[in-house]
Protein backbone atom coordinates (compact mmCIF):
# COMPACT_ATOMS: atom_id res chain seq x y z
CA UNK A 1 0.00 0.00 0.00
CA UNK A 2 1.41 3.39 -0.80
CA UNK A 3 2.55 5.50 2.27
CA UNK A 4 2.80 2.81 4.45
CA UNK A 5 5.93 2.30 6.10
CA UNK A 6 7.88 -0.63 6.26
CA UNK A 7 7.70 -1.87 9.63
CA UNK A 8 11.55 -3.94 11.14
CA UNK A 9 11.26 -7.40 11.86
CA UNK A 10 12.38 -8.44 15.14
CA UNK A 11 15.86 -9.16 13.59
CA UNK A 12 16.32 -6.20 11.91
CA UNK A 13 15.29 -4.22 15.03
CA UNK A 14 17.52 -5.80 17.40
CA UNK A 15 21.17 -4.13 17.68
CA UNK A 16 23.82 -6.11 16.36
CA UNK A 17 27.66 -5.70 15.40
CA UNK A 18 29.77 -6.71 12.39
CA UNK A 19 32.84 -7.35 14.30
CA UNK A 20 33.46 -10.81 15.22
CA UNK A 21 34.53 -11.70 18.87
CA UNK A 22 38.14 -12.25 17.38
CA UNK A 23 38.49 -8.95 15.81
CA UNK A 24 37.08 -7.43 19.05
CA UNK A 25 39.66 -9.08 21.05
CA UNK A 26 42.22 -7.27 19.14
CA UNK A 27 40.66 -3.93 19.34
CA UNK A 28 41.01 -4.08 22.85
CA UNK A 29 44.75 -4.98 22.93
CA UNK A 30 45.37 -1.90 20.82
CA UNK A 31 42.98 0.14 22.73
CA UNK A 32 44.61 -0.66 25.73
CA UNK A 33 47.98 0.02 24.28
CA UNK A 34 46.72 3.41 22.71
CA UNK A 35 45.46 4.45 26.28
CA UNK A 36 48.33 3.43 28.09
CA UNK A 37 50.23 6.54 27.04
CA UNK A 38 48.07 9.07 28.86
CA UNK A 39 48.61 7.64 32.73
CA UNK A 40 52.30 6.31 31.88
CA UNK A 41 53.14 10.04 31.01
CA UNK A 42 51.63 11.40 33.98
CA UNK A 43 52.86 9.51 36.48
CA UNK A 44 56.05 8.14 35.34
CA UNK A 45 57.11 11.98 35.74
CA UNK A 46 56.46 12.44 39.53
CA UNK A 47 59.49 10.66 40.68
CA UNK A 48 61.52 12.92 38.62
CA UNK A 49 60.42 16.42 40.16
CA UNK A 50 63.26 16.65 42.75
CA UNK A 51 65.75 15.41 39.93
CA UNK A 52 64.50 17.80 37.28
CA UNK A 53 64.30 21.17 39.62
CA UNK A 54 68.09 20.37 40.21
CA UNK A 55 69.20 19.74 37.11
CA UNK A 56 67.11 22.31 35.43
CA UNK A 57 67.93 25.51 38.35
CA UNK A 58 64.01 25.65 38.39
CA UNK A 59 62.27 26.06 41.85
CA UNK A 60 59.53 23.55 42.70
CA UNK A 61 56.51 25.80 41.54
CA UNK A 62 58.31 26.11 37.99
CA UNK A 63 58.30 22.61 37.76
CA UNK A 64 54.59 22.07 39.49
CA UNK A 65 53.84 24.30 36.38
CA UNK A 66 55.03 21.28 34.08
CA UNK A 67 52.36 19.37 35.64
CA UNK A 68 49.28 22.31 35.90
CA UNK A 69 50.13 22.69 32.07
CA UNK A 70 49.86 19.01 31.32
CA UNK A 71 46.22 18.56 32.52
CA UNK A 72 45.30 21.87 31.28
CA UNK A 73 46.04 20.61 28.15
CA UNK A 74 44.71 17.24 28.81
CA UNK A 75 41.44 19.42 29.23
CA UNK A 76 41.36 21.34 26.43
CA UNK A 77 42.62 19.39 23.44
CA UNK A 78 39.97 16.51 23.61
CA UNK A 79 37.47 18.74 22.52
CA UNK A 80 38.86 19.59 19.32
CA UNK A 81 39.84 16.11 18.53
CA UNK A 82 37.03 14.37 19.53
CA UNK A 83 34.20 15.81 16.57
CA UNK A 84 36.84 15.06 14.38
CA UNK A 85 36.91 11.73 15.41
CA UNK A 86 33.50 11.12 15.39
CA UNK A 87 32.97 12.58 11.79
CA UNK A 88 35.89 11.40 9.94
CA UNK A 89 37.16 8.53 12.12
CA UNK A 90 38.96 7.46 14.92
CA UNK A 91 42.05 6.15 13.46
CA UNK A 92 43.13 8.94 12.04
CA UNK A 93 42.85 11.08 14.98
CA UNK A 94 44.36 7.97 16.94
CA UNK A 95 47.58 8.25 14.39
CA UNK A 96 47.82 11.67 14.02
CA UNK A 97 47.88 12.30 17.91
CA UNK A 98 50.22 9.09 18.72
CA UNK A 99 53.04 10.68 16.24
CA UNK A 100 52.41 14.01 17.96
CA UNK A 101 53.30 12.33 21.62
CA UNK A 102 56.30 10.74 19.69
CA UNK A 103 57.81 14.20 18.38
CA UNK A 104 57.33 15.67 22.06
CA UNK A 105 59.17 12.72 23.74
CA UNK A 106 61.85 12.85 21.34
CA UNK A 107 61.99 16.28 22.04
CA UNK A 108 62.24 16.20 25.64
CA UNK A 109 64.89 13.47 25.53
CA UNK A 110 66.80 15.39 23.10
CA UNK A 111 66.43 18.59 25.54
CA UNK A 112 67.26 16.78 28.70
CA UNK A 113 70.34 15.21 27.23
CA UNK A 114 71.55 18.28 25.46
CA UNK A 115 70.57 21.62 26.77
CA UNK A 116 68.18 21.35 29.38
CA UNK A 117 66.36 24.17 28.69
CA UNK A 118 63.08 24.85 31.08
CA UNK A 119 60.87 26.59 28.27
CA UNK A 120 61.37 23.86 26.03
CA UNK A 121 60.72 21.24 29.11
CA UNK A 122 57.26 23.10 29.63
CA UNK A 123 56.31 23.53 25.71
CA UNK A 124 57.39 19.77 24.97
CA UNK A 125 55.68 18.43 28.20
CA UNK A 126 52.65 20.28 26.81
CA UNK A 127 52.93 18.68 23.12
CA UNK A 128 52.92 15.83 25.45
CA UNK A 129 49.62 15.98 27.03
CA UNK A 130 48.65 17.08 23.48
CA UNK A 131 49.22 13.70 22.10
CA UNK A 132 48.49 11.28 24.69
CA UNK A 133 44.82 13.36 25.46
CA UNK A 134 43.03 12.05 21.73
CA UNK A 135 43.78 8.59 22.65
CA UNK A 136 42.12 8.73 26.13
CA UNK A 137 38.78 10.30 24.75
CA UNK A 138 38.26 8.30 21.34
CA UNK A 139 38.61 4.68 22.90
CA UNK A 140 34.94 5.04 24.36
CA UNK A 141 34.34 6.10 20.50
CA UNK A 142 35.88 2.52 19.07
CA UNK A 143 34.16 0.73 22.02
CA UNK A 144 30.52 2.77 20.98
CA UNK A 145 31.24 1.56 17.13
CA UNK A 146 32.07 -1.94 17.52
CA UNK A 147 29.85 -2.95 20.77
CA UNK A 148 25.97 -3.44 21.13
CA UNK A 149 25.04 -1.84 24.76
CA UNK A 150 25.32 -4.77 26.32
CA UNK A 151 28.62 -5.67 25.17
CA UNK A 152 30.63 -2.49 26.04
CA UNK A 153 31.70 -2.98 29.60
CA UNK A 154 33.39 -6.52 28.54
CA UNK A 155 35.17 -4.50 25.86
CA UNK A 156 35.99 -1.31 28.27
CA UNK A 157 36.91 -3.13 31.04
CA UNK A 158 40.51 -4.70 29.78
CA UNK A 159 41.22 -1.66 28.05
CA UNK A 160 40.88 0.44 31.36
CA UNK A 161 42.50 -2.53 33.01
CA UNK A 162 45.60 -1.87 31.01
CA UNK A 163 45.80 1.69 30.63
CA UNK A 164 45.66 1.49 34.65
CA UNK A 165 48.77 -0.47 34.43
CA UNK A 166 50.48 3.36 33.67
CA UNK A 167 49.12 4.14 36.92
CA UNK A 168 51.29 1.51 38.57
CA UNK A 169 54.12 1.04 36.17
CA UNK A 170 54.80 4.41 36.13
CA UNK A 171 55.89 5.79 39.36
CA UNK A 172 58.01 2.56 39.86
CA UNK A 173 59.48 2.74 36.39
CA UNK A 174 60.48 6.69 36.96
CA UNK A 175 61.93 6.35 40.52
CA UNK A 176 64.17 3.40 39.55
CA UNK A 177 65.39 5.05 35.97
CA UNK A 178 65.80 9.07 37.45
CA UNK A 179 67.55 6.78 40.23
CA UNK A 180 69.79 4.38 38.39
CA UNK A 181 70.91 6.85 36.09
CA UNK A 182 71.06 9.88 37.30
CA UNK A 183 68.73 11.59 34.75
CA UNK A 184 65.21 12.02 33.14
CA UNK A 185 66.71 11.27 29.16
CA UNK A 186 66.13 7.27 29.32
CA UNK A 187 62.51 8.13 30.91
CA UNK A 188 61.25 10.23 27.71
CA UNK A 189 63.25 8.24 24.95
CA UNK A 190 61.40 5.27 26.41
CA UNK A 191 58.24 7.11 26.24
CA UNK A 192 58.78 7.16 22.45
CA UNK A 193 59.95 4.24 21.95
CA UNK A 194 56.19 2.69 23.21
CA UNK A 195 54.85 5.08 21.03
CA UNK A 196 56.30 4.73 17.85
CA UNK A 197 55.95 1.16 18.39
CA UNK A 198 52.29 1.15 19.36
CA UNK A 199 51.80 3.65 15.58
CA UNK A 200 53.41 0.69 13.79
CA UNK A 201 50.90 -1.90 15.67
CA UNK A 202 47.55 0.42 15.08
CA UNK A 203 48.42 1.06 11.00
CA UNK A 204 48.14 -2.62 10.11
CA UNK A 205 45.18 -3.21 11.13
CA UNK A 206 21.55 -0.40 34.53
CA UNK A 207 24.38 1.69 35.21
CA UNK A 208 24.50 2.14 39.09
CA UNK A 209 27.04 4.12 40.70
CA UNK A 210 28.69 2.79 43.91
CA UNK A 211 28.02 5.30 47.03
CA UNK A 212 30.62 4.34 49.40
CA UNK A 213 33.90 6.02 47.47
CA UNK A 214 33.88 8.57 50.20
CA UNK A 215 35.10 6.35 53.68
CA UNK A 216 38.38 5.33 51.83
CA UNK A 217 39.54 9.44 50.95
CA UNK A 218 38.61 10.51 54.41
CA UNK A 219 40.44 7.27 55.75
CA UNK A 220 43.60 7.88 53.85
CA UNK A 221 43.83 11.42 55.23
CA UNK A 222 43.02 10.79 58.52
CA UNK A 223 45.75 7.71 58.55
CA UNK A 224 48.64 10.21 57.18
CA UNK A 225 47.70 12.65 59.78
CA UNK A 226 48.11 10.40 62.90
CA UNK A 227 51.11 8.46 60.85
CA UNK A 228 49.73 5.16 60.88
CA UNK A 229 51.34 2.24 59.44
CA UNK A 230 52.46 2.68 55.99
CA UNK A 231 50.60 -0.95 55.37
CA UNK A 232 47.66 0.82 55.91
CA UNK A 233 48.02 4.10 54.28
CA UNK A 234 48.42 1.44 51.19
CA UNK A 235 45.64 -0.67 51.87
CA UNK A 236 43.21 2.72 52.34
CA UNK A 237 45.15 4.06 48.58
CA UNK A 238 44.41 0.85 46.97
CA UNK A 239 40.66 1.03 48.02
CA UNK A 240 40.22 4.38 46.73
CA UNK A 241 41.71 3.88 43.61
CA UNK A 242 39.41 0.83 43.45
CA UNK A 243 36.40 3.14 43.91
CA UNK A 244 37.81 5.54 41.91
CA UNK A 245 37.99 3.51 38.81
CA UNK A 246 35.36 1.53 39.37
CA UNK A 247 32.86 4.65 38.83
CA UNK A 248 35.06 6.15 36.12
CA UNK A 249 34.12 2.92 34.26
CA UNK A 250 30.40 2.99 34.92
CA UNK A 251 29.73 6.59 34.48
CA UNK A 252 31.86 6.62 30.97
CA UNK A 253 30.17 3.71 29.95
CA UNK A 254 26.74 5.26 30.29
CA UNK A 255 27.60 8.33 29.02
CA UNK A 256 28.19 6.61 25.61
CA UNK A 257 25.24 4.73 25.93
CA UNK A 258 23.46 8.27 26.28
CA UNK A 259 24.95 10.02 23.63
CA UNK A 260 25.59 6.96 21.01
CA UNK A 261 25.77 9.35 17.75
CA UNK A 262 28.68 11.42 19.50
CA UNK A 263 30.36 8.88 22.20
CA UNK A 264 34.32 10.84 21.47
CA UNK A 265 32.49 14.34 21.84
CA UNK A 266 30.64 12.99 24.90
CA UNK A 267 33.93 11.29 26.60
CA UNK A 268 36.00 14.76 25.55
CA UNK A 269 33.42 16.95 27.40
CA UNK A 270 33.74 14.17 30.72
CA UNK A 271 37.65 14.71 30.07
CA UNK A 272 37.46 18.70 29.97
CA UNK A 273 35.65 18.48 33.13
CA UNK A 274 37.43 15.87 34.78
CA UNK A 275 40.58 17.39 34.08
CA UNK A 276 39.93 20.90 35.03
CA UNK A 277 38.61 20.29 38.22
CA UNK A 278 41.91 18.72 38.23
CA UNK A 279 43.81 21.27 37.69
CA UNK A 280 42.17 23.15 40.06
CA UNK A 281 42.44 20.55 42.88
CA UNK A 282 46.76 20.88 41.72
CA UNK A 283 46.40 24.87 42.39
CA UNK A 284 44.65 24.86 45.53
CA UNK A 285 45.84 21.38 46.94
CA UNK A 286 49.21 23.13 49.14
CA UNK A 287 47.26 26.19 49.85
CA UNK A 288 44.22 24.02 51.59
CA UNK A 289 47.09 21.16 53.23
CA UNK A 290 48.65 24.15 54.57
CA UNK A 291 45.66 25.04 56.43
CA UNK A 292 43.33 22.30 57.00
CA UNK A 293 46.25 19.92 57.84
CA UNK A 294 45.96 16.27 55.34
CA UNK A 295 43.42 15.21 57.05
CA UNK A 296 40.85 17.93 56.74
CA UNK A 297 41.99 18.21 53.32
CA UNK A 298 41.00 14.52 52.88
CA UNK A 299 37.97 15.02 54.72
CA UNK A 300 36.68 17.66 52.65
CA UNK A 301 37.43 15.82 49.53
CA UNK A 302 35.62 12.85 51.03
CA UNK A 303 32.11 15.22 51.53
CA UNK A 304 32.70 16.44 47.69
CA UNK A 305 32.47 12.88 46.48
CA UNK A 306 29.06 12.22 48.90
CA UNK A 307 27.93 15.39 47.61
CA UNK A 308 28.50 14.17 43.86
CA UNK A 309 27.13 10.88 44.77
CA UNK A 310 23.97 12.44 46.23
CA UNK A 311 23.75 14.53 43.14
CA UNK A 312 23.91 11.20 40.42
CA UNK A 313 21.48 9.41 42.96
CA UNK A 314 18.87 12.23 42.51
CA UNK A 315 19.42 12.07 38.55
CA UNK A 316 19.34 8.48 38.26
CA UNK A 317 15.47 8.24 38.08
CA UNK A 318 16.17 10.32 34.23
CA UNK A 319 18.88 8.42 34.06
CA UNK A 320 16.62 4.86 33.56
CA UNK A 321 14.26 6.64 31.41
CA UNK A 322 16.50 7.11 28.53
CA UNK A 323 15.55 4.54 25.97
CA UNK A 324 17.50 1.67 24.79
CA UNK A 325 19.48 2.27 20.89
CA UNK A 326 17.40 1.62 18.09
CA UNK A 327 19.86 1.87 15.66
CA UNK A 328 20.03 -1.71 13.64
CA UNK A 329 23.37 -2.29 12.90
CA UNK A 330 27.01 -1.12 14.72
CA UNK A 331 28.47 0.77 12.16
CA UNK A 332 32.58 1.97 12.52
CA UNK A 333 34.16 4.89 11.51
CA UNK A 334 37.95 3.04 13.15
CA UNK A 335 38.94 2.00 10.31
CA UNK A 336 38.34 5.65 8.07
Amino acid sequence: MMGSAHAPSASEAEPYSIFTPRHRKILTVLLGLASFASPLTANIYLPLLPLLQDQYHATAQAINLTITLYVVVQAVIPIFFAPTADQYGRRLVSLASLLVYTVGSIGLAINDAAGRRYPALLLLRALQAFGSSACATTIWGVTSDVCIPIERGAMIGPVLSISNLGVVLGPVVGGLVGWRTGHATWIFASMAIFSAATVVSVTPQDHALERHGRHPVAGLGWAVRYRAHPAVVLVLQAFAGFVKSLLFTFSNTLLIDVHPDRPSTAAAAASLTRSGLSGVGLAILQPLADSKGWAGLFTLLALLVGVSQGVVHLESPLISSIPPLQSHKIQTTFAQ
